[in-house]
């Protein structure tokens, strides 16, 4: 039996800190949401598109297999 009213809810509220007196719920959706967009943006600088669904495969790039400043590398055709 709950003697809240129905129209009232359950906050946490911060009780110290830089975010006192702040929901805790609501910090928790605004970093999720802050950390979302880090992620995508980082994402999207690297040239894919967040929404392409890959594997962890997909995100390394293989090194050249042609020579590099240093001549052919081992194990290359022309680097034996």
């Amino acid at each position: 039996m709950s003697v809240r009213p129905e129209d009232m809810q359950s906050v946490l509220i911060m009780r110290d800190g830089h975010y006192k007196n702040n929901n805790s719920l609501d910090l928790l959706k605004e970093s999720a949401d802050w950390t979302q967009a880090r992620i995508f943006g980082a994402i999207c600088r690297a040239g894919f598109d967040p929404a392409e669904i890959r594997r962890i495969g997909d995100f390394q790039k293989r090194p050249p297999t042609h020579g590099s400043l240093l001549g052919s590398l081992p194990g290359t055709p022309d680097g034996m």
